[in-house]
């Protein structure tokens, strides 16, 4: 459809009447062809459909989880920078950017930008599908994810967070695999971890009650900020944290790091005589999938 001609279509409507982007003619035409499986709508609605399965394992999108703070202070605001537009290196602040053509701003992709990008794509190509089949599968996930982007308000009462894959990062500055972080390691796995928490997009999970969270103990997690005193009444989040572990291991106690009396029991309880180093191939041994419970992993109800 012509710019136009789409223009005219939604010059004049109510909230209550269904507004469309595209010709409703056209797509009837086109999904009656697409039956045909030697018809290009055919082979393009085949094509379609293998984009919207992968779709429906898109995990909801929230601009909460952008790595950088807006202006504003809040990363409930939804922010953007041109891609050529940098600081000014004669700023103290950068403010205000300047523009250096032909020059992409990294920082582009620490925004919502790129998430807006593949939120619409997702969403779009659910739509389509659902257009073509029917399938209340495509049309129940792009509601989903059109929810959780623009009216879920739990993204503003501290959800579970995590650093998706930190876990393979941190397991290595460990002396063992149950126990603490290696004294000697402790100053560049400090550096390591502020540049993963700088360059991750952290993943925030807001839970129902009774909803249960299994997660590897050395993956880098917390509680989101929680903001909902400032639209609504304040919101708390409770939760119950466990640990749990291999059963036939022999524990004991150590004073320089738990479980003992000058120790939070949370800082290190793994303490264990059948304990070995950590090294890339052991970081799973402490969890049995075969028979689908953990061990020595960390969980929150």
């Amino acid at each position: 459809m012509y710019p136009d001609k789409e223009a005219d279509l939604l010059k004049a409507f109510s909230p209550a009447e269904p507004i469309f982007t595209v010709d409703p003619d056209y797509i009837k035409r086109a999904r009656s062809l697409s039956k045909q499986e030697d018809n290009p709508c055919g082979q393009a609605l085949k094509a379609l459909l293998v984009k919207a399965d992968a779709a429906l394992k898109q995990e909801p999108l929230t601009i909460v989880n952008k790595p950088i703070l807006p202006s504003s202070g809040d990363k409930h605001d939804y922010m953007s920078v041109g891609p050529y537009w940098w600081p000014d290196p004669d700023k103290p602040d950068g403010l205000p950017y300047i523009r250096r053509d032909g020059e992409v701003n990294p920082e582009v992709e620490k925004t919502d930008r790129p998430l807006l990008a593949k939120f619409i794509s997702t969403v779009k190509t659910l739509g389509f599908a659902y257009g073509f089949t029917h399938r209340e599968d495509y049309a129940a996930h792009a509601a989903l994810l059109l929810r959780t982007w623009f009216m879920n308000p739990k993204t503003r009462s501290g959800g579970f967070t995590i650093w998706p894959g930190s876990h393979y990062m941190s397991h290595l500055y460990h002396s063992t695999v149950y126990g603490p972080l290696d004294p000697d390691l402790a100053e560049p796995y400090s550096k390591v971890r502020d540049n993963v928490l700088r360059e991750i997009t952290p993943v925030e999970f807001s839970g129902k009650a009774g909803d249960v969270v299994f997660w590897h103990p050395r993956l880098i997690h917390g509680g989101g900020v929680n903001r909902s005193a400032e639209r609504d009444r304040p919101v708390v989040r409770l939760v119950v944290p466990c640990e749990y572990q291999r059963d036939g291991l022999t524990p004991y106690f150590n004073l320089s790091h738990g479980p003992a009396p000058n120790r939070q029991w949370w800082v290190d309880t793994r303490n264990f005589r059948e304990d070995v180093p950590a090294t890339v191939d052991n970081m799973w041994d402490g969890w049995a999938f075969d028979t689908g419970t953990t061990d020595a992993g960390d969980c929150s109800a």
